[in-house]
């Protein structure tokens, strides 16, 4: 009996919390309008304070909360856009504050995360020492403001993601962040709106398609059509995967609705590499799943209903892709593959010139017409990135950068094989698949990356972030779900919640 009065009385006590802190909110979201004139600014003082409330509430949920902000990239679209200042570092800040704060007075610290700490440190360190050499000082320093804060972002997913039912959240997040974004980009192409920005998550610039044709290029919250198409492919896996295997008709609906977006809008972006990578993404899918003949079926008839809304120009771009592997056209002829061509050559020729430790971070852009006019194929006067992210790391930061970025690379690689493994034996297997689809999203990044540069870092280290997770994940959820012995008579264990 006292121990159901006591709950009462937490749950009473709760429910005043809550109701105080809206009165507080409500009279704060008044206060800012009467004494601002400003309505983006109060709105950012508005997602703060919402923030704060829900991360004292539930640390989880506003950790969460600043997933969806910065994979949405809230934060930059306030700077950019509207000329506010930075929400994401005090809201980072915050989020620290709070959960260090819990975990001492709760005892219980996180474990795995020195793993990334190191490794993400090593690489920070080869960043830094850019500051040195590179030519352009500015570049360079504006790279690691940006590391630091990304790599903080990555090590704390690897504190906070610590279970299973917690990584499921994070896919739910994401997949989320890819309803909201691909909605408002196949909303945007379908009814010709490149006119509207939709608050900064929908730019459309005008670009060229093939020959001298250009047209609008959905570019979503970050402004460049290939950079879009290869955050789009990371969440189409995802999207499929809990398609797959959630059993509400509800959270089946929501994630065929973002991945049948997020390919939509890859489309729409008009990008070849995004094709590319979606291709190899969608085939690791069918040959994981060994999806049946009247599944695929249906998927090929969905392919063709999906293929009539994207537009004959996008088609003709793919077409160059085999006319420059069979001869037909000459890489000379076509300017995007001149061009590329180009600076490929360039990003060797500058770390042969380079080997130890690179131009410096960020510096490609600065040399390369220096080495553009020596190869000679390249008419363009500005500045050009290398347009792949492998060869960019060892033009810009040589072996030392090859080294420490290749052994991320393979630990990501290693933590998502032996998780699944891991979750396989243990006869868990929606956790396998929910693993195996975030190693197809990393495939996918990384085969756009051979056409892309990683000028959107952040993407990069948040796949990594929830890669070196995955062994405290596996450690607790198969241990915990051990314990409980919660099965579904399958041998497939299920979150107690």
């Amino acid at each position: 009996m006292i121990r159901i009065q006591n709950k009462m009385t937490g749950a009473t006590q709760s429910v005043w919390g809550i109701l105080i802190l809206s009165v507080l909110f409500g009279a704060g979201i008044g206060l800012a309008l009467t004494l601002s004139g400003n309505p983006f600014l109060v709105t950012a003082l508005v997602l703060g304070a919402l923030f704060a409330i829900i991360t004292i509430l539930n640390v989880e949920l506003g950790f969460l909360a600043l997933i969806l902000m910065l994979f949405l990239r809230i934060s930059d679209i306030a700077v950019n856009t509207y000329g506010l200042p930075s929400i994401a570092r005090p809201l980072i800040a915050f989020l620290i504050a709070v959960a260090a704060l819990r975990w001492l007075l709760h005892g219980s610290l996180p474990r795995g995360w020195l793993t990334a700490l190191i490794l993400v440190s090593m690489y920070g360190l080869v960043v830094f020492g850019s500051l040195f050499y590179a030519a352009d000082y500015a570049r360079a320093s504006a790279v690691l403001d940006d590391f630091v804060k990304d790599g903080i972002i990555a090590i704390l997913i690897t504190m906070f993601v610590q279970q299973g039912s917690t990584l499921r959240r994070v896919i739910w997040v994401l997949i989320i962040a890819g309803i909201i974004t691909g909605s408002i980009s196949v909303y945007q192409y379908l009814t010709g709106t490149f006119d509207n920005t939709y608050w900064g998550l929908a730019e459309a610039p005008v670009l060229n398609i093939v020959g001298e044709t250009e047209s609008n290029r959905v570019a979503g919250m970050l402004g460049s059509p290939n950079y879009y198409a290869q955050v789009l492919v990371i969440l189409v896996p995802l999207g499929i995967n809990q398609f797959l295997d959630e059993h509400s008709p509800l959270l089946k609906f929501l994630a065929g609705w973002s991945a049948l977006v997020c390919i939509l809008s890859i489309f729409f972006t008009y990008s070849r590499g995004g094709f590319v990578a979606l291709t190899v993404t969608l085939l690791a899918v069918i040959l994981y799943r060994r999806l049946k003949l009247p599944f695929l079926l249906l998927g090929f008839v969905a392919g063709i209903l999906v293929l009539r809304f994207v537009p004959n120009p996008f088609f003709e771009r793919l077409q160059t892709i085999p006319d420059a592997i069979t001869g037909e056209i000459s890489y000379v002829d076509e300017v995007s593959f001149r061009g590329r061509v180009s600076e490929l050559i360039v990003a060797i020729q500058m770390f042969t010139d380079h080997p130890l430790i690179g131009v410096g971070v960020d510096n490609y852009p600065v040399s390369y017409q220096e080495y553009s006019r020596q190869v000679g194929l390249d008419p363009r006067t500005e500045q050009r990135q290398a347009h792949n992210l492998f060869l960019r790391t060892a033009a810009e930061t040589g072996l030392l950068g090859i080294f420490t970025f290749g052994l991320i690379l393979w630990m990501m690689i290693k933590y998502v094989l032996d998780a699944y493994r891991h979750f396989k034996r243990a006869g868990m297997k929606k956790y396998a698949n929910l693993v195996a689809a975030f190693g197809m999203s990393v495939l996918g990044f990384l085969s756009d990356s051979m056409f892309t540069h990683n000028a959107f870092p952040r993407y990069f280290w948040i796949l990594v972030g929830i890669s070196f997770a995955l062994p405290q994940i596996v450690n607790h959820t198969v241990r915990d779900y051990a314990e409980a012995g919660i099965s579904d008579g399958t041998g497939v264990l299920h979150s107690p919640d």
